[in-house]
């Protein structure tokens, strides 16, 4: 669930900017379950964004990753996140597979 005060509560139809209550781009009702299933992937983990950010920094052609942050603590667990996680082949290989099936066609031409 979101949390009080997460821009996705009030932008489902891109009030406040153009991607509306969107995961980045992706519908929300898709994003809700990807992140289910990307949960089933780390069932250890208190939250998603260690491996979020591991994820898009394991790309080659990545230097930098510039999360958002509402909250002080939040920045403290940005700046930790990626070094917390280590993918297994099945984790990296389960996200590709997600990425490439359910969240490319919505985002991928953005970049």
């Amino acid at each position: 669930m979101l949390e009080s005060g997460d821009h996705r509560l009030g932008n489902r139809n891109g009030e406040w900017f153009d991607k509306g209550e969107t995961f980045s781009g992706i519908p929300y009702e898709n994003g809700l379950v990807e992140v289910d299933t990307l949960k089933d992937l780390f069932p250890d983990l208190p939250h998603l964004v260690g491996p979020a950010l591991a994820w898009v920094l394991h790309h080659q052609a990545v230097s930098c990753v510039i999360p958002g942050a509402s909250r002080p603590s939040q920045v403290t667990e940005n700046i930790s996140a990626s070094a917390d996680v280590a993918f297994s082949q099945q984790q990296l290989t389960a996200i590709d597979e997600l990425y490439a099936q359910s969240i490319r066609s919505h985002v991928h031409d953005l970049w």
